[in-house]
């Protein structure tokens, strides 16, 4: 976004609704939302949403708003149609240029009735299948389309949510159950506020008044909502309201992973499959890899990893659902009244034994459920890597006894007993995963992957043709390369082309030194001179050269082949993320008090100059470490607690007033500040606003 562009949005924006402009334009959440949670009045909100508008409006093209100015105000009826959505386009958009300059009409907007629709856009299409997400904000047209993507007004839903003593449930329309589970529910719903479609989840009636049943679905909205990862559905609303509980996600519509792994096989057996299609599955399964290592980074455990329970959408995305199992290391599960068991083998199980049969460790398996650790999701993980392999679980029986009986006694049976050959160095990868003991097992799940990871990676050494590898890997969006010992590109895959213009055949012999902004050369020079040593590097996150002149950010991987001086890298997009926050970063620099934001793990994720020059830091010297760095010990206690207030979506008593905090300057001198917080939750987790005085 131009610097022009940022200037001019800021400029139209007073202190008091920065914040509305962070949630509104960064992160999609709704006006009245943000009304209700900043308490302004809607008018207000709806003003600092048409200003922006206005200003991207005016970053693409030239609007004439001759017909009313400071002297010639809208008729107030007119004023009514416009909020109402009863204008035309151009009316419109005059009464909104009108608007940015003139607050006392703006004013007038609190005497009216909120609309059905609040974004007024006569000529946008609705697309149910769309979400509104960070993405939308780099694209100018975008912006306008999607801000404005509502229910057309001769849309219908079948039902309503009933009553609650609290909450949202008139904003949420349910149209059809999706699925039913152990004690839960599933059910499309439409988001009558923005028009998108998302997944409702509430509890079963049969088992809706069980106690520990509530409490268990409680503690998965937590975790679900905790767990904020491109691999994981992100939750928009929760209602705690006992047996009528629910809470509301993305919605995540594709295939399973099991319908995947079973198509290949079916493929397999009759003589049509290939190593492509394999190598697609263990992709997938490396980015269920990297969801779960995020959980277990967040001190999270799934317990309930099955090929059934990972959703491949129609371009690739890959998500792990159904976190009602989860639970954070160390903590006592939840042990039920009157929970349901279920005796077939793919059904997850409640009670003494948690996780679903088929697919359990033997420590679960023993009922061990307060001493699970990660290495219980090692486990998962492996025995679905084994059914990608094989196409079968690891263990199978005619009674879910007999398979506890197998689970605890037998090993798995070997890749050739199915009829798998030619895999023996990943087959001893999975069965090390597969082990009894614990402590035998790849020590953490980014081991596992990494193994894997690797494996694939050695594919690339066999003697293939360069057709070969263009089959292996043209599935994926992600760039991948090998590199020979001098550092220079020997093969890449088209993606490539799809994502920055090189054609594959263009790159061969270029160098990072030749690919990559200016900036990054000399960092990512020193990172690659790591391999020499052998191992792998993560979190290289330089700027991309176009074909077009232009730059992307992506995030790269790196490891070195073993027997051969060769290199193979993998490069995933994140040029949106990086954008965005740049866009934030560049917003936040412009509020005249000290400010600084943090993440839920109270990393220091932006800061402006005010704040560097009160503590006496460099912004380098702050962002990416965490605030308790700062903190007196003595206050620590107190952010942590107004920290999990805001993860659990509750108001802290010390939001609306400011909270005197204790920091230690870079010199160790103590200077005292008044805190004001306010947090936003968007699809990359929560963010909380720190102001100091």
């Amino acid at each position: 976004m131009r610097i022009e562009l940022l200037d001019r949005v800021k400029g139209r924006f007073s202190e008091s609704n920065l914040s509305a402009f962070i949630r509104i334009a960064i992160h999609g959440e709704p006006a009245a939302q943000v009304a209700a949670k900043m308490g302004m009045t809607l008018g207000a909100v709806r003003v600092a949403q048409h200003r922006i508008l206005r200003a991207l409006k005016e970053s693409v093209t030239s609007l004439s708003s001759d017909k009313f100015d400071q002297s010639s105000h809208p008729d107030p009826k007119l004023l009514e149609h416009w909020f109402s959505h009863r204008v035309d386009e151009m009316t419109a958009l005059e009464i909104e240029a009108h608007l940015v300059q003139c607050d006392e009409c703006a004013k007038r907007l609190d005497y009216f009735s909120s609309p059905e629709t609040p974004v007024p856009d006569r000529n946008a299409k609705l697309d149910q299948t769309s979400v509104l997400n960070d993405g939308t904000w780099l694209s100018h047209n975008t912006v306008l389309e999607q801000l404005s993507w509502l229910p057309n007004a001769g849309d219908r839903v079948n039902s309503e949510l009933p009553p609650r003593t609290s909450g949202n449930s008139s904003r949420w329309k349910l149209e059809r159950l999706l699925a039913k589970g152990g004690v839960g529910e599933v059910w499309l719903a439409t988001d009558v506020l923005f028009g998108r479609k998302v997944a409702l989840k509430r509890l079963q009636g049969k088992h809706a008044h069980v106690k520990t049943v509530q409490q268990r679905f409680l503690r998965e909205a937590q975790i679900t909502a905790r767990v904020n990862h491109p691999g994981t559905a992100y939750v928009l609303d929760f209602q705690e309201s006992g047996p009528d509980s629910y809470y509301v996600m993305s919605l995540v519509e594709g295939s399973t992973l099991r319908t995947h792994i079973e198509k290949y096989h079916q493929q397999r057996t009759a003589g049509d499959g290939n190593n492509a299609e394999l190598i697609q599955l263990l992709s997938h399964f490396a980015a269920v890899a990297n969801t779960v290592a995020y959980a277990h980074s967040l001190g999270i455990i799934h317990r309930d990893l099955k090929s059934d329970n990972v959703i491949i959408g129609q371009f690739g995305q890959v998500t792990l659902v159904d976190w009602g199992l989860a639970k954070r290391i160390g903590d006592a599960d939840i042990r039920d009244e009157e929970a349901p068991n279920a005796s077939s083998p793919s059904h997850t199980r409640l009670g003494a034994r948690v996780g679903t049969p088929s697919y359990m460790a033997p420590e679960q398996v023993r009922g061990e459920n307060d001493t699970l650790d990660h290495r219980t999701d090692v486990y998962g993980l492996s025995a679905m890597l084994y059914e990608i392999m094989t196409g079968q679980a690891p263990t199978s029986g005619s009674s879910v006894d007999e398979i506890f009986n197998t689970i605890l006694t037998l090993p798995p049976r070997r890749f050739s007993d199915h009829g798998i050959h030619s895999f023996d160095s990943l087959e001893a990868i999975c069965l090390q995963g597969l082990s009894k003991r614990r402590e035998d097992r790849p020590s953490s799940v980014s081991l596992l992957s990494e193994c894997v990871t690797n494996w694939v990676a050695n594919v690339l050494q066999q003697k293939q043709t360069n057709t070969d590898r263009e089959r292996f890997f043209s599935m994926t969006h992600d760039l991948m390369a090998l590199l020979d010992e001098d550092k220079g590109i020997r093969w890449a895959n088209p993606a490539w082309e799809f994502e920055l213009g090189w054609k594959p055949s263009e790159l061969i012999g270029k160098t990072h030194i030749d690919l990559m902004h200016p900036d990054n050369v000399d960092d990512v020079g020193k990172k690659l001179a790591l391999l020499e040593t052998g191992g792998s590097i993560t979190g290289i996150e330089p700027r991309m050269l176009c074909k077009n002149g232009g730059y992307k950010w992506f995030l790269w991987t790196a490891s070195r082949l073993t027997e051969e001086k060769l290199f193979y890298v993998i490069g995933t997009n994140i040029d949106d993320r990086c954008r965005r926050e740049e866009t934030l970063s560049s917003v936040i620099d412009g509020v005249p008090e000290a400010m600084a934001v943090i993440d839920a793990e109270r990393v220091v994720r932006f800061v402006n100059r005010h704040a560097e020059e009160l503590l006496g830091y460099d912004k380098e010297s702050l962002l990416g470490r965490r605030i308790d760095e700062w903190l007196a010990k003595a206050f620590q206690p107190q952010l942590r607690t107004l920290l999990n207030d805001y993860l659990h979506f509750r108001k802290p008593a010390e939001s609306d007033a400011a909270i005197p905090m204790a920091f230690l300057k870079r010199d160790g001198a103590e200077i005292m500040t008044q805190v004001k917080s306010n947090a936003v939750h968007g699809a990359d987790g929560i963010l909380v606003v720190l102001l100091f005085r």
